[in-house]
This record gives structure tokens, sequence and C-alpha cells, in this order.
């Protein structure tokens, strides 16, 4: 269990101030709500049978409401973390996989979420029986981690046994897979966020390694070098960093929802009222060098042996390396739903091309959506900004304020030269067409 988030769209963490080990604290990360649709508007439900937080209103039929508001999902745009600013690299795309293995408590599949309310608290047995949530309805953990937002996730991801209200499950190990792979040339350039919600001095420990080699399936048959990360401890971060409220952090209102076998839907099981820390691995924390293929990262419990081989960690079955006994105090991460790969700049991480029978020259790509580079520019450097086709278009810039400023471009053999905006900050662009249609692509800017 953890603490706190923003509403504003600057989300400053100044994290752990001890030495760096080989995870860097992120020290801020820029996020901002946006729409999105449920697929599942509206239900009544119990809450989750053996629920001490609900024990006295198990009997009670709660109404559950999804996607309220017109802002519900925080989504993560970019963060800082050992003096850099990450964004989101646009040409990856993962799949996550969760490995379980039925122990005493738990066997077949259980699905354990969290999601942030609209209440400002959130409180036990509330009163009217409804329960009101920003983000839509998902109730596969797959798919919640793969949301990319950070007002949702999983709780005690880890945990075999002994929560107090049942929300106990059977998944050893999570894989976070990249299907085409991924290469850089700047390995210290990009990495992965792993995120968690829980109070300051509180952030669970986990272990985490890279995923070197995909089997025929798109399963990882190849594991590096095994790093953990250390909790807090009730009067430090360990290798976490968690903000205060004065540097941005926010608390989340959130409810835990348990859907089990033979359930239609998610039910309340816990209520929780956290911030979130973060911690960020470069790919050569990982011990990826430059040039090195790359298929994503997996995450573990800290409670099995500390540097297992490759191929102790191929063997779910393997207790020493994934105990089926895993209490809170070592599997307690409440992760967020935040799962991808982030760079500093423009084309720092590739994805691997297929291989050819014979040696080919390298033909220009195909531009299938707009982009913008460089996206840290230097002051008075041009900014390039390429798109499929030639014509006309609108592109509009968007500070952290949400104020934002359009103007009109010609594209003319694929691309056209923009002058940057001349205030400092972090700016959203979207290219829309002289109808108004918004053009696929993204793009972000920070100005220094």
């Amino acid at each position: 269990m953890k603490s706190r988030l923003h509403t504003t769209l600057v989300f400053l963490l100044y994290l752990y101030a001890g030495p760096l080990t080989a995870q860097s604290p992120i020290t801020a990360f820029s996020a901002g709500y946006q729409s999105a649709a449920s697929s599942v508007n509206s239900y009544t439900a119990r809450p989750a049978a053996g629920s001490s937080a609900f024990g006295g209103c198990s009997s009670t039929s709660y109404t559950y409401t999804f996607s309220n508001g017109a802002s519900n999902q925080y989504q993560l745009n970019s963060f800082n973390a050992n003096g850099s600013t990450f964004l989101v690299a646009p040409a990856a795309s993962s799949i996550v996989k969760l490995r379980r293995v039925s122990n005493a408590q738990v066997s077949g599949t259980r699905n354990i979420v969290y999601m942030e309310a609209t209440a400002s608290s959130a409180t036990g047995c509330p009163s009217p029986a409804t329960l009101n949530f920003k983000p839509p309805y998902i109730d596969t953990m797959e798919n919640l981690l793969a949301a990319g937002m950070l007002n949702q996730g999983i709780d005690n991801i880890f945990t075999n046994t002994g929560n107090g209200d049942g929300n106990n499950n059977n998944i050893e190990r999570v894989d976070v897979i990249f299907p085409t792979g991924l290469n850089t040339a700047s390995p210290a350039q990009a990495g992965f966020a792993i995120l968690d919600r829980g109070a300051s001095n509180a952030h669970d420990p986990f272990r985490i390694v890279a995923i070197t080699s995909l089997d025929a399936q798109g399963n990882p048959n190849g594991f590096g070098s095994v790093k953990t990360c250390v909790g807090g401890n009730g009067s430090n971060n360990g290798n976490w960093g968690h903000p205060t409220t004065a540097n941005g952090n926010k608390q989340l209102a959130c409810y835990v929802m348990r859907k089990d076998a033979g359930d239609t839907y998610l039910r309340v099981s816990s209520n929780v009222n956290q911030e979130i820390g973060g911690v960020f691995y470069t790919f050569a924390d990982l011990g990826i060098t430059s040039g090195e293929h790359l298929y994503g990262y997996a995450l573990l419990a800290p409670d099995g042996i500390a540097t297992p081989t490759s191929a102790q960690l191929l063997n779910l079955n393997d207790a020493t390396v994934y105990p089926t006994t895993t209490t809170e105090s070592s599997g307690g991460l409440d992760l967020v739903a935040v799962n991808t790969v982030f760079q500093t700049g423009s084309y720092v991480v590739l994805l691997l091309q297929p291989a050819k029978p014979t040696p080919q020259p390298p033909d220009p790509a195909p531009i299938t959506s707009w982009r913008i580079f460089p996206t840290m520019p230097h002051q008075g450097q041009l900014l390039t900004l390429q798109a499929p086709h030639d014509g006309s278009y609108s592109l509009s810039f968007y500070n952290t304020a949400g104020i934002g400023r359009t103007i009109s471009i010609q594209v003319r053999a694929g691309r056209t030269s923009i002058t940057p905006p001349t205030i400092p900050g972090l700016y959203w662009l979207q290219l829309t067409s002289p109808e108004g249609q918004r053009i696929p692509g993204s793009g972000h800017l920070l100005i220094r």
C-alpha cells in the first residue's frame, strides 16, 4: 500500500537523495487528464467476499459507475530522471503477460485492480452506496497494465497470502514484452519507469531483469542479470523516490476491486488514499550495451534467490526463485499502469527489423504519421516537421496550463521548418487538416 499525484499537468517528484546505484529516482514527470469512454458504464454488485474494509456492509448492493467526468484518465507524457527528460518512445508497443502459479490461496485467474474514484477521499462502506470511478472499466489485469495511465493499476501484485481483505493472488512474474524488439546506440538514454502507488518511505521492493530473447511463440527464453530495487523502511525510500505535496504530489482516492471466478464484474474489496513514487532503469542499468537487442523486461518479487540464472527464471515452478507463500511485505508492489519504453529524444530507440536473406541497401522508411524533431531544441534552433502528405495544415502547441496557440503551415516534399515557442516549458503538439480532422501522430517539445 502507498501515497499521492497532481491535479495540474506537472507532477514533480523530488526523490531519494542517496547515492546513485543501478537505477535513478524520477525527479519530475508531466501528465494530463484525457477523456475515455467505457465499455461498461454501470452495474450493481456487493463487495468482494472476505473484505475486512467492507465487512460491515458485505450484504449491501453498491452501484458502480465508470468514465465519470470529461477528464478521467491520467496519462503520463514525460518525466525527468538523472538530469534528463524522458518521453514515450513513439514506435514502441508492449504486451503484458502475467505468469501465474497456483498456491494454497488462489488457483486459476483472479483479477485485482485499483482505480481512482471521483470522491475526494476513499472510505470503507461509503453511503450512499455508490462508487463512481474516473477511468473506464477494465477487469483484465493485462489490459489494464497496458493502458499507460497513472490513476489505475494493480494492488499487491505479488502477494500470495496474508492480505486482510482477501486480495491474494498467484502472480509470480510480470513480463512486459516488445515483440518486435528494441535497439539503441545510447543505452543510458532509454529505459523503463516502474511506478508504485504508496506512502513516502514505504514503497515496495521488487526485482527486474531484461528480456534478451523470445521463442517462436513470443515468450521470453532468455534473460539478463537480475537487479533488485530496495523498498522503503519507514525512515527512507530505499531506491525509490517520493515527492512532498509542495513539490507536486497529489493524493489519489482509490478503491481496490477484485473479480473472482464466477463473478460477472469487479467488486470492491478495500479503499486507499495514497500517492505515487517512481524509479527508472535505463537499458544500461539492466546490462544492455550499445546495439544489443532487447525485448522488454520482467518483474518479480524479491523473496526468492537474489541472482537466479536465465534457466532458473524460465522455470516458474522453481520455488527458490518464485516462492508461492509471498506476503505483502515482499509482494506488496502496487504497480501503476504505465509499462512502456522511454527515451530522451527522437530516434534513440529503434525497433528491430526482420532479418533479410541477403543484405540490401536501406530504403527510406515510409512516413505513416507526422512527427517533429528535435524534441529538445537549443535556443533559436528550428524544428522539422515530417508529414505523410504535402499540403496545408494547422499545428497547435499546448503548454502545461492547457493554453494553446495554433499556426498555419505548408508541408512540401514531406516536411517543413517551424520556429519553436520562445517560452521555456513542456508543450504538446497536434496537427489537423484544413477540415479540422486530427492527423495521426504525436509530438512533445521541451523548451529549455
